[in-house]
């Protein structure tokens, strides 16, 4: 996944569904982070031994979870959104880069 990432920033573009198969497994990678850690914790409710601490299970929780809920956001807006969405999306964002090239410049002949 990070070998796909590393080509993304280089600017190589890949198949679009390759690019779905591996934000989907990385989403599937986040349900079973949370199914495992929830396992965890059932079974230290058990009382038989497991070696993860009630804490770091908790925040695993939270990290899966919050993972899970932004590459499920990225993998509808990038895949599942219509053609004007990501068109408006894309607009904003060159609007915004602008903004921040201007303010940078006016920075600069301030200095």
């Amino acid at each position: 996944m990070y070998s796909y990432y590393a080509l993304r920033a280089f600017g190589f573009r890949l198949p679009k569904a390759l690019a779905m198969v591996i934000t989907a497994s990385q989403i599937i990678q986040m349900v079973v982070g949370c199914y495992v850690t929830y396992y965890g914790i059932v079974v230290q409710a058990e009382g038989k031994f497991c070696q993860i601490t009630e804490g770091t299970a908790k925040l695993g929780l939270v990290m899966y979870g919050s993972y899970f809920v932004l590459f499920a956001h990225f993998f509808v807006k990038s895949y599942f959104a219509k053609a004007s969405e990501k068109r408006q999306s894309t607009l904003s964002d060159a609007k915004s880069e602008a903004k921040q090239v201007s303010m940078k410049k006016r920075v600069l002949k301030a200095e």
